[in-house]
């Protein structure tokens, strides 16, 4: 069995849990295209239940396409849940800039949900960014999908959408956009014919969900996936493509990273500058002969050393969390045998 074999026979294994909150229109096809990647959907939308479920699932999908003022107060509860416990959550905009009930639920939600991944049309996307654009009905205006004339604005918009609300940003289209504030890729692998296919935006927002992981390789399978996509083209990159869906459906969900940054922000804007150990400075600058003597890990048997590295007033674990399970969970107990003098010779 090769290696994406045992990854394929590891999603249909773990199954990962996804919840959606999504349009009537589409929802047996999001459940249908999770399945086939290997994921495992849940459709609830009752405000009784939505908290109660988002803690049994790897992610939430919040999808606008069809709204009532019930499924709004089940998506708000759904997604503030989501980010206490920390499961990613992925929000669709369908139809943004149509109505203005559309419009004050996308905005109430951005404000008090923080989303993980934004998936929109270019008109959807647009009407995030600066309030304005056209829209035919939850279709992208036709004069505004992405072509390599106007790639680079909407890039840009892409990234500017990011900076905004901290999300990575995916705007489909003939060329689909994927970006995070710093870079943005453009994966040349539409088809007419999806425009004539119900539904293929809200699936596309299932199959993220299914994605968005705990695993750090994950990130760097999915970049992988998408440099060959521009490099090699398709149809022949739709096998990596493939391999890497695989791969990020697998790792297991988490936010621990992006708590732990934010909360170590924080208290640099609370606290203030801490001091560093002497040992741990740069060793070229007058002064240094009166610093500490650093131990280095790798003249240890096991590769690692007690001796203190954060500042006074810090103490281990002050800022990241770990969410007990994938990468995070086998790194926690690698670090604690290691600490023990356990790990294998």
């Amino acid at each position: 069995m090769n290696p994406f074999e045992n990854i394929l026979s590891a999603v249909r294994q773990k199954r990962p849990l996804v919840h959606f909150i999504t349009n009537y229109v589409t929802v047996n096809d999001c459940a249908n295209m999770t399945l086939a990647l290997g994921g495992s959907p849940i459709m609830a939308d009752d405000l009784r239940e939505v908290e109660q479920i988002v803690g049994h699932c790897s992610a939430l999908v919040l999808n606008i396409g069809t709204l009532s003022e019930r499924t709004v107060q089940s998506m708000l509860a759904a997604g503030k849940e989501a980010n206490r416990l920390g499961r990613p959550v992925v929000f669709d905009p369908v139809g943004v800039g149509a109505s203005r009930f559309r419009n004050e639920t996308a905005a109430m939600l951005l404000r008090e949900v923080r989303f993980d991944v934004i998936k929109g049309n270019i008109s959807e996307i647009a009407y995030l960014a600066e309030g304005i654009g056209t829209t035919k009905g939850v279709d992208a205006n036709l004069d505004a999908l992405s072509t390599e004339g106007n790639l680079r604005w909407h890039t840009d918009l892409a990234r500017k959408v990011s900076t905004q609300t901290g999300a990575a940003i995916v705007i489909s289209g003939p060329i689909d956009i994927v970006a995070d504030s710093h870079e943005a890729w453009a994966i040349r692998n539409g088809h007419p014919m999806m425009a004539n296919i119900t539904g293929t935006g809200c699936m596309s927002a299932g199959v993220i969900g299914c994605c968005v992981g705990a695993d750090p390789q994950a990130l760097l399978v999915a970049h992988a996936a998408f440099k060959s996509a521009e490099v090699i083209g398709y149809p022949e990159c739709r096998i990596n493509l493939a391999q890497a869906a695989l791969y990020v459906c697998l790792a297991p969900k988490s936010n621990a990273c992006e708590a732990s940054i934010d909360a170590a922000l924080a208290d640099i804007h609370s606290s203030g500058l801490r001091e560093v150990p002497s040992y741990l400075r740069d060793r070229h600058r007058p002064g240094s002969d009166e610093y500490g003597v650093y131990k280095y890990p790798h003249d240890y048997p096991e590769g690692w050393v007690d001796q203190r590295y954060l500042p006074e007033g810090l103490e281990r674990g002050a800022f990241w969390q770990p969410a007990g399970r994938g990468w995070e969970e086998w790194r926690v107990e690698q670090s604690e045998r290691d600490r023990s003098g356990n790990a294998p010779k």
